[in-house]
């Protein structure tokens, strides 16, 4: 049972210990546990004088603010790192610009078959025709409209949207064209 009265008195003073205590002439003292010859433990006496205090404290005030310059040029560094980043981070298509290129896609097959029927008919194109055209002219116009209001969604990609927005406005521009010169003559 000794050994284990020996092993618990070591297991509670492992280490070296420091406490620090105001002596009576106005010095600090300073008592450091450490080990001894024998397996023992002993206390040592040191005396700190006034002077040896203050440049103790100016030093771990020095290394405090070193500490605290380090941290700051870092969390500028990760600043200056982060708005020079790419995101890769891939936003959703906004949803109303899917609907946008579906009726865009339509009232380009319809204007495609009302050209080619007229055409093949070398001219004298049939009411249904002109029926096909009018649809593609009328679809263009939703296209473009859901293009727009695709643009209402937010945290979505709008690069389909302004694809269908373009494309659906020059199929409403040669369609224009095309009834004025119908009209005209």
């Amino acid at each position: 049972m000794p050994g284990k009265k020996s092993s618990k008195r070591s297991s509670n003073l492992k280490g070296a210990q420091e406490r620090r205590v105001r002596g009576e002439s106005g010095r600090n003292v300073e008592y450091e546990l450490i080990e001894g010859r024998y397996g023992g433990l002993e206390i040592r006496k040191r005396e700190i004088d006034a002077d040896r205090r203050k440049r103790e404290k100016e030093e771990v005030r020095k290394e405090l603010e070193a500490r605290k310059k380090r941290k700051e040029q870092n969390i500028e560094q990760a600043k200056e790192a982060a708005a020079s980043r790419v995101s890769y981070v891939r936003k959703p298509l906004a949803r109303r610009s899917k609907f946008s290129l579906g009726m865009l896609t339509a009232a380009l097959i319809l204007g495609g078959m009302g050209i080619y029927w007229a055409t093949a008919t070398r001219g004298q194109a049939p009411l249904t025709s002109a029926a096909l055209v009018f649809c593609s002219l009328i679809l263009g116009f939703m296209s473009f409209w859901y293009g727009l209001i695709s643009f209402l969604e937010e945290g979505r990609n709008y690069v389909l949207a302004r694809i269908c927005i373009g494309v659906s406005t020059m199929l409403m521009i040669a369609w224009a064209v095309t009834i004025f010169i119908g009209v005209r003559g």
